[in-house]
Formats: C-alpha cells, structure tokens, sequence
C-alpha cells in the first residue's frame, strides 16, 4: 500500500505505525506542518511542508506581537494549528511525486480542508484521523459552522479514543483503530523490584495539568513506609516547562526528597527504553489527556498503568487487571489505588504480566493494518 499521513508534527504515537508500514514492506510518507521539538525519525524522515507564504507573513507578525504571552505558554504553537494552511503548489507536487493510494489527514482544521479539497480533486480516497472518542460524551452539534466543516473534512473519520459506549453518542461515520504498540520486553526478561526498590516512572512535559506534584504530595506521604524510588522523565522545551520544573526541583529541596525522586529532561528517543527497563510501576497522574501513549510503552515493557479515567486512552488498562484507573484531579484517589498495589508486589508482577499479553494480543501493526485496508474501502466509495 502506498500511504501518507499529513499532521501538524511527528507525533511518537506515529513511530511503531510507520515502522509496520516499512518493515512490512509497504510505502508511506509523512508530511507535517512543523517539526516538533522532540521527534524520533528512525523510520521515516517528515517532509516538513510548512504553510503558504501570505500565511507565513501574518504568522511572522502574530510572533511579534505576542512574543512575550507565548513564552509563558505550554502550547504556543495553537495559532498556527488554527488557522495556518499550507501552499497549493507545493502540496499539488508532494501528492503527484509520491501518488499515495490514500491520505489521513489530522483533525479538522483549515491546513485539512484545504489539503482534503485537493485530494478529491486527484481522486485521492482520504480518512479523517483525531482524536474525539467513538462514543463522545456530546451529541454532534448540528450549527451551520459544525455542519459546514463536517462536509469539507473526510467523512470516514478514525480515532484511538473509544469512549463510554454506555454514554455515549456514535454519529454512525466513526470508527476506532487502536494505537499500535509493540511488545519490547516480557515478563520474563524484567528484572522487578532490585535492591528491594520499587521503581515508579513518570513520562510527561514539565507542565502544571501533567500533576508531577500529585505524585510528589504521595511520594512524601508514603516514602517512610514502603522503599519507592520516582523517575520523572519530561520535555523541558519552553518557559512553561522550565518555571514548572523550577518549582519541582524547589519542592524536593524543601522536602529533602534527593534520594527519592530523580528528574531527567529532553531524552532522545533512544533513551526511553532503559527507563521503563528500569521501573516496576508506570503512573501518568495528568488531567487533559486526550490519547496518551507512554502508558502504553511501559505496558509493552510488561508494567502495571495507573492513569486518570478521563484519560482519552485509559480504554488501553484493564481496570484491576493490569492497571488502576482513578478520579481526574483527584490526588486522593490517585494514592489510593497507589496502595492498592505497593503493598503487594506478586500483584505488580501479575498486572505486569497482563499488561505485555494485552499489547502482543491487542495493538499489533497487522490488526492496525486491517483496519486501515478496511477504511480504504469505505472512502473509496464516498
């Protein structure tokens, strides 16, 4: 198959997607808006396509303008996101250079109307991919405007996010494709618990809605009644994070927590793997999480997940079976199920377990690959 992607950046959920895509043989290329601060190109080099110059000018202007709001912000890329496009020209030659059989476009936004209105005009099927669960907590809104970007985006759409399907509404075009995730290390080669430690790790940005204090209040809490180590790994790339991760470092002085707690920041992708290697527990404490992935790393190296139920992947964990799912912003909750698990550690190797037989029997490439040959089909026809 002959497939592009096109995305604002090169996200690490893309990174085991394109490398089933090439190791098995098929085409794919990748071209974003931007490049991201930390991306992982092992598999595939983006074709950064950027944005039409008159966009580029205004874009230039805004940056003055608010250069000092978007130093303190954690997404100062929004504006471009929004409202940013990209040059018909040079979108016309990518698409005849490499004749994708098929394009996912991310989200619906101006970049993916115009880039969609493009490909229906080569005769290009095209899939909606973002991230609002299969059965969102809100009914589809039927206004104008709601209706109007509906009918210049894809109609088949794709998500990660499952949703309640007890709650939830379906609007009858979507459909869920699991991240892929491959196993990296079983049970049986994780070495738990050495030197009577039990090793907690944190992936997450430097910023205040990722909760790092959640887990140090805990960590504080608990650190004299059971041998816990905490691994915080994080993006530190703007003045967000940097005054996050400040007050981090102030807290574990003020608390001497030195030897408890240890802080990393802005690892190669190379880096990852001795980290979840070298922990016993994996807990994203964050609220606002559309579709997280790294919990579904560390479960591909036979870890139990505890992360927060409004989580748009907590779908991945098993509740009690090989994770915890507790109360968003609930710090309270969050130690709860905590001590569900640090008092016994033939649980955390049993959780750990479940977890690596969940990504070998659920988040292949091959069932990955099945669905998008299936949506393939579904487009064609639209």
């Amino acid at each position: 198959m002959n497939i592009m992607y096109i995305a604002p950046m090169f996200h690490t959920n893309q990174v085991p997607i394109i490398k089933g895509w090439v190791e098995n043989g098929h085409h794919v290329t990748f071209v974003s808006h931007y490049k991201g601060k930390t991306e992982n190109h092992t598999y595939c080099t983006p074709i950064v396509l950027g944005y039409s110059s008159f966009f580029q000018f205004i874009y230039n202007i805004y940056l003055k303008a608010t250069a000092k709001k978007n130093a303190a912000s954690s997404r100062p890329e929004a504006f471009q996101d929004q409202f940013g496009y990209p040059s018909t020209k040079e979108l016309k030659k990518l698409l005849k250079e490499h004749n994708p059989e098929l394009v996912i476009l991310r989200e619906r936004s101006i970049y993916s109307i115009k880039a969609y209105h493009i490909c229906k005009r080569q005769g290009i099927p095209c899939v909606l991919y973002n991230q609002t669960p299969l059965w969102d907590t809100e009914a589809p809104r039927n206004d104008i405007a709601h209706k109007l970007v509906r009918a210049l985006t894809p109609p088949v759409r794709m998500t990660p996010v499952y949703g309640d399907e007890q709650t939830g509404h379906n609007d009858g075009h979507s459909y869920f494709v699991p991240f892929v995730i491959e196993p990296n290390q079983s049970p049986s080669e994780h070495t738990y618990f050495p030197d009577d430690m039990i090793r907690i790790l944190c992936v997450a940005k430097y910023e205040p809605r990722k909760h790092q204090f959640m887990l140090l209040h805990i960590l504080n809490e608990l650190k004299d009644s059971y041998p816990i180590h905490l691994t915080f790994v994080g993006e530190m790339s703007t003045e967000c994070h940097r005054q996050e991760f400040q007050k981090i470092t102030k807290y574990i002085a003020e608390h001497h927590l030195e030897s408890y707690v240890s802080l990393h920041t802005n690892c190669k992708p190379t880096d990852m793997p001795a980290f979840y290697r070298n922990a016993d527990l994996f807990i994203l404490p964050s609220t606002g999480e559309f579709a997280s992935i790294s919990q579904l790393e560390a479960m591909s190296y036979s870890l139990p997940v505890i992360v927060s139920a409004a989580n748009g992947t907590a779908c991945y964990v098993s509740h009690d079976v090989n994770g915890y799912l507790f109360e968003d912003n609930n710090e309270s909750d969050l130690m709860d199920v905590m001590l569900k698990l640090l008092p016994h550690r033939e649980k955390i190797k049993e959780f750990g377990v479940a977890s690596y037989e969940l990504v070998t029997n659920q988040y292949s490439f091959a069932k990955y690959h099945n669905h998008i040959e299936q949506l393939f089909t579904l487009a064609k026809r639209k």
